[in-house]
């Protein structure tokens, strides 16, 4: 914007030199002239305010000078100079129009009107850089604020992941910790307690036979009580079939609300340890595509997941409160869903009338 300043004030000594130099002293009034285009380029060059300021009036004092003893044409020079350098000393805009037009009284009457038109023009334009550059400054501000906030956030979420990590390990290394604890305190010493009794009878089966074949039992039933606990520590271990699905789904749909902002619900109904692995597989990507086609196309502002599984199929349906359409193009992502059904002998049916509804018809499996 100080660039307009700077090529109105050139306009304004060309129009002076013009005007002047048919009259006499040609020399002085190009030098004078010179000066000026010197001290207004100095304005742009220094970068520090006292400088810009020093350098403003310098040239007010120049154009006062060449008024003075050279030709008063050049009190035309003066409005532009003097807003700009009380503009920039006080930051006003009232004092700055009062000194601009204060010159009128002294200047003959032939250059008043000329002079109050230039007066005025170099008012807007003090004016109009003033408000463009403190505009500049506030959005460098704002811009550095959000740069040293991003930096920030930046440095919070890797120190987050960094501490996620470590506590999933530290997680992994409890469990698997307890587990041992578990398999030494339980199933160690039923082992232990077996093999004493193998041993027992094995001394005893030539002289004791009876005692030998009751030690022996006491080893069948110690070691059928050790396979017991074994099964019952891989069952702990190993998630419920509920729990991998319908945890996994939540967590898909979850990260669908972080990413996207849109109100989304899931209930489920019925015996969902009846779905197969391969059958959550195909509602994974069922619901990821039909939640991915609400928000390209639907413009809702409300889905609804909802899985029942009923006594020969498991129905599916995600629901949306979107603009709907009864005339829709069946898409990759449709036909996707279509295959990925079909393979399980499935079905998906899409209905467009009110909001967009997609359900996928899936068999239990014998």
């Amino acid at each position: 914007m100080e660039k307009w300043l700077l090529a109105s004030k050139f306009a304004l000594v060309g129009y002076v030199a013009l005007t002047l130099l048919d009259g006499q002293n040609p020399s002085v009034i190009l030098l004078f002239c010179l000066l000026y285009i010197c001290s207004n380029l100095a304005i742009n060059i220094f970068h520090q305010s006292i400088f810009k300021q020093i350098m403003s009036l310098v040239t007010v004092v120049l154009v006062i000078v060449a008024t003075s003893y050279v030709d008063p044409v050049f009190i035309l020079l003066l409005p532009l100079n003097i807003g700009e350098w009380i503009n920039r000393w006080t930051g006003h805009y009232l004092l700055p129009m009062v000194m601009v037009f204060l010159p009128v009284l002294l200047i003959g009457i032939e250059l008043q009107v000329l002079y109050g038109v230039i007066a005025a023009i170099s008012l807007i334009q003090v004016f109009m850089v003033s408000q463009f550059s403190k505009k500049v400054s506030y959005l460098e501000k704002n811009e550095d604020e959000m740069r040293h906030s991003i930096n920030r956030l930046t440095k919070a979420l890797n120190e987050n992941k960094e501490y996620n990590r470590q506590l999933e390990y530290t997680i992994k290394l409890e469990e698997r910790n307890r587990v041992s604890q578990e398999i030494h305190d339980q199933i160690g010493h039923n082992m232990a307690g077996a093999l004493i009794q193998m041993e027992a009878a094995k001394r005893l089966i030539e002289s004791d036979q009876a005692k030998a074949v009751e030690l022996l039992q006491n080893a069948i039933h110690i070691s059928s009580d050790g396979i017991e606990s074994i099964r019952l520590t891989l069952k702990n271990l190993k998630p419920k079939t509920e729990q991998m699905g319908v945890h996994r789904l939540k967590l898909i749909i979850d990260d669908f609300i972080v990413k996207h902002g849109l109100s989304t619900t899931f209930l489920y109904k019925g015996n969902i340890d009846l779905i197969t692995p391969i059958q959550w597989k195909i509602i994974f990507e069922n619901v990821t595509e039909s939640l991915t086609n609400a928000i390209k196309y639907s413009d809702a502002t409300n889905i609804h997941v909802d899985i029942h599984v009923l006594n020969q199929i498991i129905k599916i349906v995600i629901k949306d409160n979107g603009r709907g359409s009864l005339g829709y193009t069946k898409g990759l992502g449709i036909a996707g869903m279509e295959e990925r059904a079909a393979s399980v002998n499935g079905k998906v049916i899409v209905d467009g009338s009110d909001g967009f509804a997609v359900t996928t018809l899936l068999p239990l499996a014998n």
